[in-house]
């Protein structure tokens, strides 16, 4: 199967998952969700190179924008800026992808996207809450659980034995 259509049906079934059965690993009652999307996103970066990762990250940003209503363009801007920084990790490509580095990769991209996302979204929406406070209920917290999600890619079964992963 090339690799796009693999692509595609890892970012539509993200996107479903995303939109429809994220309140079974949410905790609702501090509003923190893993953005699942963005780790497929942060796999695509880190195989195919900044222009996939790009591409992809700004049609799927673009998508949930469409289907949730409100800012359109701010969450295909904060994947297409996260998918751009991370991209830059390409060159060690197998390294990236196959040991921790995935997991803070993946922290760093979650950092970046929550961080322009609620910045602006809180910023726009004239809120009561100091940048501080935005960066420690929102950024953080979600940005820790979705690195904490991006762990079970460890896990998963492997072509090949893993060597030198560290």
């Amino acid at each position: 199967m090339p690799n796009f259509v693999k692509y595609i049906l890892l970012l539509t079934s993200a996107l479903l998952i995303q939109k429809t059965f994220i309140w079974v690993i949410a905790i609702s009652s501090y509003n923190i969700t893993p953005d699942l999307v963005l780790i497929v996103l942060v796999y695509i970066s880190l195989k195919e190179g900044k222009m996939w990762g790009i591409t992809a990250g700004f049609i799927s940003g673009f998508i949930i924008d469409l289907m949730s209503g409100t800012f359109l363009g701010l969450l295909a801007l904060s994947y297409t800026i996260a998918c751009f920084i991370v991209g830059n990790f390409k060159n060690a490509e197998e390294r990236n992808l196959r040991s921790m580095n995935f997991i803070l990769i993946t922290g760093l991209a979650a950092m970046i996207t929550n961080s322009l996302y609620f910045e602006i979204f809180f910023q726009s929406a004239a809120s009561t809450m100091s940048v501080i406070e935005v960066m420690y209920k929102y950024i953080v917290t979600s940005s820790l659980y979705t690195m904490l999600i991006s762990l079970f890619y460890l896990f998963k079964p492997r072509k090949k034995p893993l060597q030198n992963a560290y």
